[in-house]
């Protein structure tokens, strides 16, 4: 009994190394994902990076925690570039489209969008697994400074504690 209450601990020990609690702290390059702008033209996320920060917002129509942040982001556009990673679900481009332009208007939502294909959510899904460990919900909010170099990542509705986090964070980049 001893010996394997020892294993359970060295196992725990060892797990702490090589599996962060929390993704944020670790700085990766972001992959320059393909998709769509929102009137239906071919682009890359490098052509989003500007002189400043850039917050990715990953989200999807089906994701109501998606929707409830929205206005939320709006009041942070003063501060840092926003740019949302629309999951296309299977739809075309031009029903991506629509679905898109019908949410922004119904949430008020003024940022951009970057509508992505399977493919490029896959490599997201694959550069989070290898970051995190763990696979990407939505929402996931990606902080990049101007280089596409990811300095922030957090999960789930934005709550007091995660924006104020958050605002730290971007501050931290001006």
């Amino acid at each position: 009994m001893q010996l394997s209450r020892r294993r359970f601990l060295e196992a725990l020990i060892v797990s702490s190394l090589f599996f962060p609690k929390k993704a944020y702290g670790i700085d990766f390059p972001f992959p320059n994902l393909e998709g769509y702008t929102e009137q239906g033209i071919n682009t890359h996320l490098s052509s989003y990076l500007r002189k400043k920060p850039l917050l990715l917002h990953a989200w999807g129509a089906y994701c109501s925690p998606c929707m409830k942040d929205m206005p939320t982001l709006n009041t942070l556009e003063e501060t840092v570039a926003i740019l949302g990673l629309y999951d296309m679900a299977g739809q075309d481009v031009e029903k991506a489209r629509a679905s898109v332009e019908k949410i922004k208007e119904a949430q008020k939502q003024r940022s951009e969008n970057m509508l992505l294909p399977k493919t490029s959510l896959q490599e997201l899904n694959q550069t989070t697994l290898e970051v995190t460990r763990a696979t990407l919900v939505f929402p996931t909010y990606y902080l990049l400074d101007e280089s596409g170099i990811c300095v922030h990542m957090q999960t789930g509705v934005l709550t007091e504690e995660k924006l104020k986090d958050l605002k730290s964070k971007i501050r931290s980049l001006q």
